[in-house]
């Protein structure tokens, strides 16, 4: 990529070096201390990143396991390009997904993060469906949220359908 690309990231718009020097300073284990939590919790080989953003976990991650394949996807375009110029030793773990069809095939991943995504899913029973079936059995689903509810809401829904 070149100094003329241009990257747009939550509705702004920046030039490859004004997206650089915004985005690839921000310090990851200063920046969120759940993320590095999530680090800690990390089991298997195979691990995905549902929701990367811009990668951060997924290099973070790739530094502190580089024996281990840590992959991230997200469902905006944006974030992927973005995530790809930021730390392009990583760009071939990055692909564009929607958590609601994963096309993985079943049981391929020992470990999936899903970070302060879920409280933003309209169907999120779907979504934890689908990566279930991406999961290896005995595999560890590691979710955060920020918003405590949304996650209650979740379960009661789940405990209302049995």
């Amino acid at each position: 990529m070149s100094d003329l690309d241009t990257f747009q990231f939550w509705g702004e718009k920046y030039n490859a070096k004004e997206f650089r020097n915004k985005f690839s300073s921000i310090p990851f284990f200063e920046k969120n201390s759940a993320k590095n939590k999530c680090i800690d919790m990390i089991e298997g080989n195979k691990v995905l990143d549902i929701g990367c953003g811009l990668g951060y976990f997924v290099m973070s991650a790739g530094v502190c396991f580089p024996e281990k394949q840590i992959d991230g996807c997200d469902y905006f375009s944006d974030n992927i390009e973005g995530a790809k110029f930021l730390f392009p030793e990583h760009k071939n773990h990055f692909f564009e997904a929607s958590v609601y069809q994963l096309e993985f095939e079943a049981g391929y991943y020992d470990c999936i993060t899903f970070q302060a995504v879920i409280e933003h899913l309209e169907q999120a029973a779907l979504a934890v469906k689908q990566i279930n079936q991406s999961l290896k059995i005995n595999g560890y689903l590691i979710v955060t949220t920020d918003n405590p509810y949304g996650l209650c809401f979740l379960f009661s829904f789940f405990l209302k359908t049995k």
